[in-house]
């Protein structure tokens, strides 16, 4: 509770800026119709309500076409209202439409407090969710090929794979997904503030959400009101050093999760006294023959059925169990699953078929410029991740962009950049969250944005699991 302390002290101090917000004289007037909600509409509470907001899908073409952002909201019942707090649940990707929907209806003791002070403002960003979304072609992004590949010839194929896959989703797309790059979504975020009629944009961002709040912090410091950035992303890393970052600290909560296992008998593996030594076991096993996901076919009658990969290789494991990672409350069902998988049945951890996936690798590849182009480069991205990291082996989000993104329709137009903080005394102070052991963003990658972004407050939670509030 002494985070969720901190979080509300933050989001409820008060804090004066000197500086004036940059409102140029011919902006638009942006307004959302806000209406019920369409989905459980009769069951809805009356604070909640959704509406579209049409923005610029070039913000260099302000009246050119137009995409639509999908916002919910949820209403707070203050007369002393603070304002609106934003928020972003991460990916690159992830809807933060429903949450709204879920707290109007089930609330959250760690917004309860929160929705006292503040209208809750949830919006999907470009691409994503029920604004207007990256659409690919499904049966073929069901057969992704590995990210790792053995052979020239397999790495011609994945090459062919990515502008196949890359030229279904523009078609299915259009335009708009050159442009649903981070730097476009921070922008849509100021619009959507000047829509509900804030003068100041508070917002909560975890894991690739401290990313886009530290985006929009550089476009437009003298707008910040209240910001936490929980799980940080360096904004400023390359290929190789996100890849570093971002193994190193799956391998170390590897090494967490499978030391407990050898010691808490609630663990599904206890008693073997080596248990990580059967979790490197099954992911050599599994790259020379992928283990069956029965309850993923189609036919199944399982609650995955046609939702994930029929058969999964060892590197998928490895990416598929950092999802659940979320919290050490997992630990248990993880070692279940890990256990099944080992005897057979890999269902529980084999990789979702889901359409978010789709903006995740549209965004993550306008946002990461490929630099290990060549058959060697790649193997020897794949090598370093073998050598430096026994039991996670380089599998991660960022071997995906570096592997997936060549040949995609669009190159980078928001690569990595240090924070540019030359307008820094605009800043009011930003809270950086980071959990001791964060399977996803590691806690130097979090001290790395905290560094370049002025007046931020750095929070560490000495434990487990991704983000912390």
């Amino acid at each position: 509770m002494a985070f969720l302390s901190s979080f509300i002290i933050a989001l409820t101090l008060k804090v004066s800026i000197t500086g004036a917000v940059p409102t140029p004289r011919d902006a638009p007037q942006y307004s959302i119709d806000w209406q019920p909600c369409a989905e459980n509409a009769t069951e809805n509470p009356a604070s909640l309500d959704c509406g579209h907001l049409e923005v610029p899908m070039d913000w260099n073409n302000p009246d050119g076409t137009k995409i639509r952002l999908a916002v919910s909201r949820v209403k707070t019942n203050s007369t002393n209202k603070l304002g609106s707090l934003f928020f972003n649940p991460g990916g690159p990707g992830g809807p933060a439409l429903p949450l709204c929907v879920s707290l109007a209806v089930e609330g959250d003791i760690a917004f309860n407090e929160i929705m006292k002070h503040y209208d809750i403002v949830c919006p999907d960003p470009r691409g994503v969710g029920y604004s207007t979304p990256v659409k690919c072609d499904a049966d073929l992004w069901a057969s992704t090929p590995s990210y790792f590949v053995n052979s020239e010839e397999e790495w011609q194929q994945v090459q062919d794979f990515n502008k196949a896959l890359g030229e279904s989703c523009l078609n299915l797309t259009g335009p708009m997904m050159g442009f649903v790059d981070t730097a476009s979504a921070a922008k849509d975020l100021d619009a959507l503030r000047a829509a509900v009629g804030d003068k100041k944009f508070n917002y909560l961002g975890f894991s690739y959400g401290t990313q886009l709040g530290a985006r929009y912090a550089e476009l437009f410091p003298g707008n910040i009101g209240r910001m936490v950035l929980d799980g940080g992303v360096d904004p400023s890393l390359d290929e190789l050093d996100s890849f570093i970052q971002g193994n190193w600290a799956m391998d170390n909560e590897l090494s967490r999760f499978f030391e407990w296992c050898d010691f808490d008998s609630t663990c599904a593996l206890h008693g073997s006294n080596d248990s990580i030594a059967i979790w490197d076991a099954l992911i050599a096993r599994a790259n020379q023959k992928p283990i069956p996901a029965p309850g993923c076919d189609a036919n199944s009658t399982g609650q995955r059925a046609g939702e994930c990969k029929p058969e999964v290789t060892g590197y998928e494991l490895i990416f598929e169990l950092e999802n659940h990672f979320q919290s050490p409350d997992n630990w248990p069902s993880i070692s279940e699953w890990i256990k099944e998988a080992d005897e057979g049945n890999a269902t529980s951890l084999s990789l979702g078929l889901g359409s978010m996936d789709y903006a995740n690798l549209a965004i993550g590849c306008l946002d990461n410029p490929v630099e290990s182009r060549t058959y060697e480069e790649h193997v020897a991205l794949q090598n370093l991740g073998s050598a430096m990291f026994p039991h996670a082996l380089g599998s991660s989000m960022q071997l995906q962009f570096a592997t997936t993104c060549i040949g995609w329709p669009f190159n980078a137009t928001n690569p990595p950049h240090h924070f540019n903080s030359t307008a820094g005394d605009k800043l009011a102070p930003i809270l950086i969250v980071n959990a001791e052991h964060d399977p996803a963003t590691g806690i130097s990658e979090a001290l790395g944005l905290h560094r370049q972004i002025p007046n931020s407050v750095f929070l560490t939670r000495t434990g487990d699991g991704h983000t912390s509030l």
